[in-house]
Formats: structure tokens, sequence, C-alpha cells
């Protein structure tokens, strides 16, 4: 069947602190992609840490204390949080709030936090503190001091979001990077699958050493080699291990997870560089139909064997293990 042409759209964006890129292919793709952006400020001003009046700056500001009335959105984000958190035994948890608020304050400064500091605030670090009731859409943090940050899933949650968008629009084609967190609808343009550089982390030039194909599928990559503070030689990057309350360190310089589920992709990309590779590979089997990227800190990859196909490396020379 021949490949109609249809109305394409490219925007770029800025919001979420992150370019958004958007290519929009079919009829109205030009009121679609208008409309997805401001989506993706009215989730921001739910979702965001920073803005009085977010849903949840409310939940932390009355943390300890009172139940909150929030969006479904927000319920919605924080129910796929929690479910990660307890299948990851916490590896991944929206309630380090009150450690990455602590580090980003200290490295914005270029000084390291206090580790007696870090470990006093690890007491308040605990997802099963999120208290939902889904029937009223209300929220609760069970301790004063306690913090909600969704920056290991909100950008994912809005991915997902904005996919629904684009398939209740009739929309035949779509691609959106949120930064990092990529989601797809259908086929490109040209009738083929979309496709995804993987970036190599160890590479100055940012160069990519894979391409993967894809169609109807969300790709984030979570690594430590785009947001790091050096001090004094040693890198310190963003992810932080709610175990230890310092950025993980797991053996992995980068973990890209594919899935139908952008929201899934992006808390599991998180929860995946914290465990590290083996722990990791328990932890998505929990899930079906994903599959995942590794690339260790000594410069190995591991890819699941089911990628084979849909991925094409670039170094030849680069070695690839499969992992089932």
């Amino acid at each position: 069947m021949m490949w109609k042409k249809v109305r394409r759209v490219e925007k770029i964006d800025f919001c979420m602190d992150t370019v958004i890129n958007q290519k929009v292919y079919g009829e109205g793709a030009e009121v679609v992609s208008d409309y997805v952006t401001n989506e993706i400020h009215r989730i921001e001003n739910l979702f965001s840490f920073f803005k009085d009046g977010s849903d949840i700056s409310r939940i932390n500001c009355e943390a300890g204390k009172n139940w909150i009335k929030v969006s479904d959105d927000t319920v919605s984000v924080l129910e796929i949080a929690k479910e990660v958190s307890e299948a990851g035994d916490g590896a991944f948890d929206v309630t380090t709030g009150i450690l990455t608020d602590y580090w980003r304050r200290f490295l914005n400064k270029k000084v390291i936090p206090d580790k007696s500091t870090i470990h006093s605030r690890l007491s308040l670090v605990n997802y099963k503190d999120i208290l939902i009731d889904r029937e009223d859409n209300l929220v609760k943090l069970a301790r004063a001091g306690q913090k909600i940050d969704l920056g290991g899933i909100g950008k994912g949650y809005t991915g997902e979001r904005i996919k629904r968008i684009y398939q209740e629009c009739s929309i035949v084609s779509a691609f959106i990077n949120l930064g990092g967190n990529v989601v797809t609808i259908g086929k490109s343009s040209s009738g083929l699958p979309w496709t995804i550089g993987i970036r190599d982390p160890f590479s100055i030039e940012e160069k990519n050493l894979g391409i993967l194909k894809v169609i109807d599928q969300a790709v984030v990559t979570s690594g430590d080699y785009e947001r790091y503070t050096d001090i004094n030689g040693i890198k310190y990057h963003h992810i932080l291990d709610p175990r230890t309350g310092f950025p993980t360190q797991s053996g992995l310089r980068s973990v890209t997870i594919i899935a139908g589920s952008s929201a899934l992709a992006d808390a599991l990309s998180t929860a995946c560089f914290v465990l590290g590779l083996n722990k990791s590979l328990d932890l998505i089997k929990l899930f079906p139909n994903i599959k995942s990227i590794f690339i260790t800190a000594n410069n190995q990859i591991f890819l699941s064997r089911e990628l084979k196909y849909v991925f094409k490396k670039i170094d030849q020379n680069r070695e690839f293990y499969f992992i089932d």
C-alpha cells in the first residue's frame, strides 16, 4: 500500500526545562501540535517541584499534615511510580525530593553536600509514605519534611499523555522528543520505522554507538554523561541512589528502555541505572514486552536479544552481548 502524503509539522518548544521536538503527520497536524504544546505546559504546572501552586508543591508543603486534592494526572503518575518502586525494592523512589533539592543547591555552588546531613535526610525517603485516595483524587505524604520530585518519571508520563492525544486526534505518524524521552506513533513519513540514535556515553563528540528502529514505542535513556557537576576532578551526576542519598555507582554509564509505555520506560530506566546490570535483568522480567540496552562503566554493551534485527551498530569494532 502506498504511503499517503499528509500534512507535516515540525515544532520546537522549551518546556519542563528542556528542548522538545515534535514531528506530526496527518490531517490537522498543526492544530494537534499546538494542542500538545499546551498540554505539556499544563502537566508541567501540575508536576513542577518549583512552581508554587503545582500539585506536587502543594503536596510537599502539606507533608505530614493534610490530604491534597489533585488532578487525575498526578494520581496516575504517582501510582505508576509506586508500582516501579515496589518492583525495584526502592531503587526508584520519587520521595527523594528532600535529597535532590539539597544536592541541587550545593552543586550549583560547586560544593559537595555534607554526608551527615544526607544520611539524616535518608530517613524521610520512602515511597510507601505516599498515600493515595484514588476515589477522591487525594494525596498525602505521611511525614513532615518529605518531598516528592517527579524528575525521574514526569517527562515519561507526559510522553504517555501526548501519545494519547495523537491517537485520539487520528494522527497516523508522530515523533516527540522530550529531552531524551522519545515517543513514536506509527511509522515515519517514509513508511519505515522511526530511527532513534543511541548515544555512546564514552564519546566526547557525542556520537551514537547505534541506531534503533521502532514503531509505536517509547525509547528512554538514563545516564551519567549529560547532567553532572565536576568538583575537584570528580563528576557528580544527577541520578541519586535512594538507598544511599548519593549519586549512584552501579557500574553502568547508561540504560535505555524500549517499551509501549513512556512512563514505565522512564521510571524503569532510572531504577535500572541505580540497580546495575544483574539486578536490572530481574526487574525487567516483571514487566512484559520490555527491551533494554545497557552500557557498563567498562564499556561493555548488553542488549535484549529481541533487538537483534532492529538495532544497527555504527562502530563495527564494538562488541555487543545479547541478554535473554
